[in-house]
């Protein structure tokens, strides 16, 4: 299944011809790994620029901060430039409409601004 879906991407990387890629990267198992994954597999993707981008979005006291460190740290030792957006967690809180809504948005639009 992996291997699968792990040729579905390399397929639409070749097709679509994308050259420069901005990874989004949580820190989490599963973005490390596609990070990797892409990192290893530069050359043969035809990626000529590869970064790393994390999204702090100031709601989980320390552990968001222990996230950024390790991501920062990963780019850092596969020599990958890393991109961080650090934003005001106190006004996703006081925001209309949902916490996570509105975290997911906010991620989105910081995104767009390291692109």
């Amino acid at each position: 299944m992996i291997t699968d879906e792990l040729a579905s991407i390399k397929k639409r990387i070749l097709d679509y011809g994308f050259k420069r890629l901005l990874l989004a990267v949580s820190g989490g198992l599963d973005s490390i790994c596609l990070a990797h994954y892409f990192i290893e597999n530069r050359d043969a993707l035809g990626i000529e620029w590869l970064g790393i981008a994390h999204v702090h979005h100031g709601l989980r006291e320390g552990t968001a901060d222990r996230d950024a460190a390790f991501v920062e740290e990963f780019a850092k030792s596969h020599n990958v430039p890393f991109f961080l957006k650090r934003l005001d967690g106190e006004a996703l809180k006081a925001a209309e409409g949902s916490l996570e809504e509105n975290a997911r948005d906010a991620r989105y639009k910081a995104l767009v601004e390291i692109v």
